[in-house]
């Protein structure tokens, strides 16, 4: 699917954050779409916050993605259910990592984004 800017980030107004989740948004039938929606809106807002959550991994799966370059902050890893624990920040199992994206890309490894235990 093609869209344009004007079709992405037209009726965004308010807020500090464009939440990018479901479907998996960093499957390899949807990266793109993901990449062209967090480009868009950086070029609009560039003070403003892409988040994506998704199932992948960083190290394994989403490291060398292009999308990443558009990406402040990744959820990663898949939901566990008995690993799920309703007091963590932005997350909904143990396993699953908030990761500062553009700091890991800088440094060549993962940084975790600094969050309230």
């Amino acid at each position: 699917y093609r869209f344009q800017q004007s079709q992405c980030t037209d009726g965004i107004r308010f807020g500090r954050i464009l939440s990018i989740l479901g479907g998996e948004p960093m499957h390899p039938k949807n990266i793109e779409g993901t990449k062209e929606l967090a480009k868009a809106f950086k070029e609009k807002y560039p003070e403003k916050n892409v988040w994506v959550w998704s199932g992948y991994t960083f190290e394994k799966d989403l490291k060398d993605k292009e999308a990443l370059k558009y990406v402040d902050v990744l959820v990663d890893g898949q939901y566990v259910d008995a690993l799920h624990n309703p007091t963590l920040e932005w997350r909904g199992s143990s396993n699953q990592r908030v990761i500062n994206v553009p700091e890991s890309l800088k440094e060549n490894k993962t940084v975790l984004r600094k969050i309230a235990q």
